[in-house]
């Protein structure tokens, strides 16, 4: 499988940003491409977030504000989302 990103996570109302120790996401997941994008996020708890697809993944320091030092970025963001999840359900949500 390749790699060719990932979604990130952030409670709704956060602002959609690198992980940099402000506006982190809640989680991420990888997107592989096998003929199909594909990703999966599990164990959120029930609740409203917004979510958000990067191809710069890879880039992305903690140690360092991407926004702030562009040296190893910035990270892009597109499709950002708002996706309700509901306890026992499973919710999807295609980036197209």
């Amino acid at each position: 499988m390749e790699y060719v990103g990932a979604v990130y996570v952030f409670s709704r109302g956060d602002a959609i940003d690198d992980v940099d120790g402000t506006n982190d996401p809640v989680t991420s997941a990888k997107v592989t491409n096998d003929g199909n994008y594909a990703y999966t996020v599990a164990f959120l708890p029930e609740g409203d977030y917004s979510i958000a697809f990067t191809c710069d993944a890879d880039i992305d320091n903690p140690a360092k504000d991407a926004d702030a030092d562009p040296t190893d970025g910035p990270v892009d963001f597109i499709g950002e989302t708002s996706v309700t999840i509901t306890a026992g359900k499973t919710t999807g949500h295609n980036f197209q």
